[in-house]
């Protein structure tokens, strides 16, 4: 696993809880200005620092669809393995999953308008064939943490939506 990641992570909210979490994982210094350039480099420095790894593909997934499986994971990892792209896209038009037989094949993002509802259709347009994985929605707004948190009840996200509510939260 490697994470692409920003910032500094002494100033993030649980700090402490988060370096305990990535210090089992690979973290590369996010780089790019624009979204697709992020996300294009993420998938190359992502191959570079799996090493061996990486020679099956990159399978690139969004901080925001915590109500993704291992299902939704060994799937994509399926597809990519197998040579194809895997695209999976989001209700709002964008897209929560991007796994690339080849990482360099990313290059393609730094064309692609991010954070619009044909995001995930001009990526498919821009990258050729993709097999499309199921859809599902990400997390953009307040409303759509309360529906993603009653669709996993038990999780830490309904969890903290529940508290949040109970607080009077409302952003």
């Amino acid at each position: 696993v490697v994470v692409a990641m920003t910032g500094d992570l002494s100033e993030a909210a649980r700090s402490t809880e988060i370096a305990d979490v990535l210090s089992t994982v690979i973290v590369v210094p996010q780089r790019g200005d624009g979204l697709g350039e992020r996300l294009a480099a993420a998938h190359v420095d992502a191959a570079a620092a799996a090493g061996p790894a990486a020679a099956r593909g990159v399978v690139q997934v969004g901080m925001d669809t915590p109500q993704l499986t291992s299902d939704d994971y060994e799937t994509a990892g399926e597809v990519v393995q197998g040579g194809e792209r895997a695209l999976g896209p989001a209700g709002d038009g964008g897209w929560w999953l991007l796994g690339l037989p080849d990482p360099g094949d990313a290059a393609a993002l730094t064309q692609v308008p991010m954070s619009t509802d044909r995001t995930a259709d001009l990526t498919q347009r821009a990258l050729g064939n993709v097999r499309w994985l199921r859809t599902v929605q990400d997390m953009d707004s307040w409303e759509d943490a309360q529906q993603i948190a009653a669709a996993i009840p038990g999780s830490r996200l309904a969890v903290v939506v529940d508290e949040a509510l109970s607080a009077g939260v409302s952003p």
